[in-house]
């Protein structure tokens, strides 16, 4: 079996997601997005689960007919927060079509069983529903990180011996520096952990020049070193520009 079709990873480009499973409760839902959601032949997309549970809701009251009593009236057992109401409060409450307001202010793990509870709600067939997300790499499963790191890593090597025209050794040792800086990377972010497990180049610009500048810059290294540092770093973001832009 494919490490694919044993964690149920699917793709969009060369980005790696996930096919979420709407019969189960997830609970390692840290740090993901939403990418794609489909109901019948209806679809979704959108990377914020506040917007994209608004594009869903206002859907399903349009199809349902649903009364403003019986919306109200919704709530889920995990959570004493009101979901609906006929007036914002000082939570972030987001305006729907038929003038009743919806929080919008939940992590990822009970946005996505909000999605799910809602989808019973409006007494929606499961099967015929599909949700895609995006997983920060901290929630991924630890034999798809090293799967992933594995992979780009070669990937890195050839690309310094194929397309930089370096020899091996000096591949080498710009890849054993990656190495190590690498090891500073998985302190410095709590939810990607890996300079090798982005799949995004801006999403990897971001953290790169944050890591550089704000993180590594605070500790006492020369600047020799931390030229140093830039310069090796140089090489694996026109890596991942090339792979990922």
């Amino acid at each position: 079996m494919s490490i694919e079709d044993k964690y149920g990873i699917t793709y969009f480009g060369n980005k790696r997601r996930y096919i979420e499973n709407l019969f189960e409760r997830d609970y390692n839902l840290e740090g993901s997005f939403p990418a794609y959601f489909r109901l019948n032949k209806d679809e979704f997309y959108d990377n914020s689960w506040g917007a994209m549970l608004v594009q869903i809701i206002n859907y399903l009251i349009d199809e349902s007919n649903i009364s403003i009593e019986k919306l109200l009236s919704f709530n889920v057992a995990w959570s004493k927060t009101t979901i609906f109401d006929t007036k914002t409060s000082k939570v972030l409450m987001v305006k729907l079509k038929n003038d009743i307001y919806f929080n919008v202010n939940h992590t990822s793990l009970h946005s996505c069983w909000l999605l799910q509870d809602l989808l019973g709600f409006f007494e929606i067939d499961l099967k015929k529903c599909e949700l895609i997300i995006r997983r920060a790499p901290v929630s991924e499963p630890e034999e798809v990180r090293i799967y992933f790191k594995n992979m780009l890593k070669k990937g890195f090597r050839n690309y310094l011996i194929n397309d930089l025209n370096k020899n091996e050794e000096i591949a080498e040792s710009i890849i054993k520096n990656v190495d190590i800086l690498d090891k500073h990377f998985s302190k410095f972010s709590s939810s990607f952990i890996s300079l090798y497990l982005f799949d995004d180049f801006a999403v990897y610009k971001g953290y790169e020049d944050k890591f550089l500048n704000s993180y590594l810059a605070k500790f006492d290294f020369t600047e020799e070193v931390l030229e140093k540092f830039k310069k090796i770093l140089s090489y694996h973001s026109r890596f991942m520009y090339k792979i990922f832009k």
